[in-house]
């Protein structure tokens, strides 16, 4: 044990700033994984905005929400666990070139008498210090991450499962613990002449930025589309949100109520745009559901098909709802408050819907039916733009939308949105106003701003932003970390070349320059691979974030600069001290 002990503190002090730097990278893995990983069970994400209860033939709003939220959580899950293996790699990798660095030492304690039981113990021991080293802060800082990251997730969350610690933490002390053990893998009986130290790849390092600027670049796109969000939605006349519900009343009264309350507003100048639609429809989400087309003289593969059934968005709207969500109108009409219970059932579709499911694009004038409802057939008056839906994971709904009457078909749970005209503001006076023309009937109402219902739809967002851009810095931590122990142990391997070149007439600023280029090239290839994989998550954005970019050279360019910038940085240090060393010192050094 006592001669364990020894070699433990000899290879700490003969390696004290690999040890110091390996203890860091473990401890930055942890906090770099746990805040995210602490969040998962078996069963999938535990992160929730609200109950879902998808069906194949139909989805609610929630359903939208709770798929954008695990599709998200897929692509952070699966940087999370990129972060932990490459950080493991890292691991592995430095211990293997320490291994390999000091493989004269470990023939030498051989060939003085210590047995391999020594050896693996003093390996044991040396992994186990830094493993300590590094768990104490990893464990809680991550712990402290987890509780932070559970404390601003805008809905709800399960039990905390400390099991997904546990296993972090372990598999980082599996690590540490076989890193260690590399070393005994030079200790075959061989000749100490014929140790030589291997040269150490820069391969890793280069997986690592690249890892690390698809992250960045991620959380930028995602930041960039919130700051447009926000800029956007400054309209100078705020609105108030009503959401309402009529349920238990039958269908009929209930439609005589929304034209009773529409009808109302209309008396009131003062309320410059008043929009009732079903709920979540003035953030762009709607139920989802299977309609009938007919398309006219249409096929499919070659065959006549008039009858075309496509899954399609069902939101149930008034007069106003086109103008509140910003829709042009493209051909024939919109909804008006004439259409109501009692009158020709109407329709308003999407322009991508009216293009591929009805004949020659003309909508206008075809019928459609509701999955559900085959007695009635909905006569299309309207074409309208495609929708780019403001709430979160409104791009996971089907690209094509059909626009009821909620007069005509009048669905329990509505929103009501009042907006004033432009110049002016809703103040108490007329948050009373709007509580009398709707009188008891109504249900509670609890009225929120524009502003805090766009809030209510960014907060997930600028969640999943935020842990892109930690995730994305605490990589790059671990790969500079990586960077500056390889290139310095390259450095270390290559003192034979590099002497070799000073020999023939190098100059120390060639030297100098020859191992920026390295560092440089580290950086590019990082830059480079980036570019190569990162469309994989980047495309994927615009998918679930509706008008989130997935390219953007002003949010690329940065993070390519700080890349290449930094694995110069990271080798400035022994790029000069290398190049100061005499010739024949690097060439005596070589072997050791």
């Amino acid at each position: 044990m006592r001669q364990a002990g020894a070699a433990v503190g000899g290879a700490l002090r003969l390696s004290w700033d690999t040890a110091l730097l390996l203890a860091m990278l473990a401890a930055v893995t942890l906090v770099a994984t746990l805040p995210i990983a602490t969040l998962l069970t078996p069963a999938g994400p535990r992160l929730e905005l609200a109950g879902a209860s998808a069906t194949a033939l139909s989805h609610s709003p929630a359903d939208t929400r709770h798929l954008g939220v695990a599709q998200f959580f897929s692509l952070l899950a699966g940087a999370t666990l990129g972060t932990l293996a490459l950080s493991l790699l890292t691991l592995l990798t430095l211990a293997g070139a320490r291994a390999s660095l000091r493989a004269t030492e470990v023939a030498v304690r051989r060939a003085v008498g210590a047995s391999r039981k020594a050896l693996l113990l003093a390996a044991l021991l040396e992994g186990a210090v830094i493993a300590l080293v590094a768990l104490v802060p990893g464990l809680l800082l991550g712990l402290l991450g987890s509780r932070v990251a559970a404390h601003h997730w805008p809905g709800s969350l399960r039990p905390f499962a400390p099991h997904v610690m546990l296993l972090v933490a372990a598999a980082v002390v599996c690590g540490v613990l076989l890193g260690a053990l590399l070393t005994l893998c030079f200790a075959a009986p061989r000749r100490i002449v014929e140790i030589q130290p291997s040269s150490v790849p820069l391969a890793l390092p280069v997986f690592q930025l690249a890892v690390a600027f698809t992250l960045l670049v991620s959380s930028g796109l995602l930041t960039r589309h919130l700051l447009g969000r926000d800029a956007g939605s400054t309209t100078g006349h705020d609105g108030q949100l009503y959401r309402l519900t009529l349920a238990g009343v039958p269908a009929p009264e209930r439609a005589t109520r929304y034209a009773a309350w529409l009808d109302r507003f209309a008396a009131h100048p003062e309320f410059g745009l008043v929009s009732l639609g079903s709920a979540d429809s003035h953030v762009g989400l709607g139920m989802g559901g299977v309609v009938t087309t007919d398309c006219g003289q249409c096929s499919e593969g070659g065959l006549p098909l008039r009858w075309q059934q496509e899954f399609t968005v069902h939101q149930y709207v008034s007069a106003d709802s086109f103008e509140a969500l910003g829709l042009r109108i493209v051909e024939g009409r919109w909804i008006t408050p004439a259409d109501r219970l009692g009158s020709e059932p109407v329709a308003v579709v999407s322009r991508h819907l009216a293009r591929q499911h009805f004949q020659s694009g003309d909508a206008v004038g075809r019928d459609l039916q509701i999955a559900g409802d085959r007695e009635r057939w909905f006569h299309v008056v309207g074409i309208v733009d495609d929708p780019t839906p403001l709430a979160f994971g409104g791009g996971l709904q089907p690209p094509y939308t059909v626009y009821l009457s909620v007069l005509q078909e009048p669905v329990p749970a509505v929103e009501l949105l009042v907006r004033p005209p432009a110049g002016t503001a809703l103040d108490a006076s007329a948050s009373r106003t709007i509580a009398q023309l709707l009188g008891d009937g109504a249900g509670a109402i609890a009225p929120v701003t524009e502003a805090e219902m766009i809030h209510a739809e960014r907060a997930p967002l600028a969640w999943f932003a935020t842990w892109f851009r930690f995730e994305g810095w605490a990589l790059l931590v671990v790969a500079l970390s990586g960077t500056i122990i390889v290139l310095q142990l390259w450095v270390r391997s290559a003192r034979a070349e590099l002497g070799m070149r000073r020999a023939v007439g190098a100059t120390r600023a060639a030297l100098f320059r020859f191992i920026l280029l390295r560092a440089a090239l580290v950086g590019l290839g990082g830059v480079g691979l980036g570019f190569w994989f990162g469309p994989v998550l980047w495309d994927s954005l615009p998918v679930i974030a509706p008008g989130a970019a997935a390219w953007d050279r002003t949010a690329v360019a940065p993070v390519a600069l700080l890349l290449i910038g930094a694995a110069l940085l990271a080798v400035l240090v022994p790029a000069w001290r290398t190049s100061r060393i005499p010739p024949a010192q690097l060439l005596q050094s070589a072997g050791e």
